[in-house]
Order: structure tokens, then C-alpha cells, then sequence
């Protein structure tokens, strides 16, 4: 809990004396059965509702308040509060006085099977309804590239072909002992027509004109 919200929940628990403990052990607390609200049959309530009750009408009956930072709360009216405090009390309640309660649900639960033996338990997740799911990334949009947004590229250009124009000269090749006269039995042939068409006619072009295909 925030600062703010721990001071308000003390100042309630320091209200609640030895007379609302002493009253938790009465064997004659009167039992609280739910009724049925716009024709719906309600939960039978466990033992912490009922605890809960008991510590509502403690606080509406003393007026329970409690003032901090010039904010002023009443208890009874607050039942976010309301939870707190009795969650807190509920936890230092002693096993025998938690028992008293736990025997009055269970009575409680007795009388309710008996005026609504149609009930079934079925709660209502309307409202907590969650598609599970896979999680898919949204693609992003490709970027059309045109062909004069390319920049020129002096890598396959004519006058990198230049040097090659003189005449070959057979290559000894002292570690692979490879034999460079299978290269006169290639074939070059025309690129592929899946490249971008800027490249595609580049390099067709180049080896329409470069002397250096000749060679082979």
C-alpha cells in the first residue's frame, strides 16, 4: 500500500478496541443469509464475507472516521477501505475466533442448498474475457526502389575492362596446377532477366562491348 492509504487503514485498525474482539466470540452472532437480488440467486458467502460484515457494522455503528492530509473518510462508506481493514484484522484474528466463522459458512451454506436447490455456481467473466491469441508483427510496408533512385556503380563499368583488352598470357600456377584452357570452352551467356532492370542492362550491355569476353 501507498503511504497515504497505509495511514488511513491505521488509523482504522487503532479503532476497532477490545469490545469488537470480545464480540466476535458471542456464540449467539445472528447468521446472514444472502437473498436473492433482481431475481438472481446469490453466493453463499465464506467466512471472510461474513467476517466482513461484522467489521462494516462495527464501524457504522461507531462512526468509524478517520482524517489524514485534510482528508476525511468514513469507513462504513468506503469499501475499498473497507477491504483493507477487514483483510487486516482477518489475518491476527486467533484459529478459534476464525473458526466461529468458518462454522457459521457452513450453516449459512446448510440453509442456502435448502432455499435454492436449483443454484448452480456459475460466475460471470463477461467483463475478464481474454482472446488468446498468437501475436503477429505488423510487416512493414516494402519501399518501391525506381531506377533512378539507384546510384550509378563504377564496379561493371567499360573501363574496368580496359586493362583486359591486351593479350593473355598462360598462368603457371605452382600450388593448384590448374589449367586455365578449360576457361576458352565457357560460355558466357546473357544475365538473368530476374535482376532490376538497371543492372540487367548494365551488365548486358558490358558484355555486348567489352572486349573481354572476346577473348574466350
Amino acid at each position: 500500500m501507498f503511504a497515504r492509504e497505509t495511514h488511513f487503514v491505521n488509523g482504522f485498525l487503532n479503532q476497532y478496541g477490545p469490545d469488537f474482539y470480545k464480540s466476535l466470540k458471542d456464540t449467539n452472532l445472528p447468521l446472514r443469509t444472502p437473498r436473492k437480488k433482481n431475481g438472481k440467486i446469490p453466493r453463499p458467502p465464506n467466512s471472510f464475507i461474513l467476517f466482513r460484515q461484522y467489521v462494516s457494522d462495527y464501524a457504522k455503528k461507531r462512526g468509524l472516521t478517520f482524517e489524514y492530509e485534510n482528508e476525511q473518510i468514513v469507513l462504513k462508506s468506503s469499501q475499498a477501505y473497507l477491504g483493507k481493514v477487514s483483510s487486516c484484522l482477518w489475518v491476527n484474528l486467533p484459529i478459534d475466533t476464525r473458526l466461529i466463522f468458518k462454522q457459521m459458512s457452513e450453516t449459512v451454506k446448510y440453509f442456502h442448498e435448502l432455499n435454492y436447490p436449483e443454484y448452480r455456481y456459475s460466475p460471470n467473466r463477461q467483463a475478464h474475457i481474454f482472446k488468446a491469441g498468437r501475436k503477429f508483427k505488423k510487416s512493414k510496408p516494402v519501399k518501391v526502389v525506381s531506377e533512378e533512385t539507384i546510384p550509378q556503380t563504377n564496379i561493371l563499368t567499360q573501363q574496368n575492362f580496359n586493362h583486359l583488352n591486351q593479350p593473355m598470357t598462360p598462368i603457371n600456377d605452382q600450388y593448384l596446377g590448374a589449367d586455365y584452357s578449360i576457361l576458352t570452352e565457357y560460355t558466357f551467356t546473357a544475365p538473368s532477366q530476374s535482376l532490376h532492370p538497371h543492372y540487367f542492362n548494365m551488365i548486358n550491355n558490358l558484355i555486348n562491348e567489352s572486349e573481354f569476353f572476346k577473348l574466350f
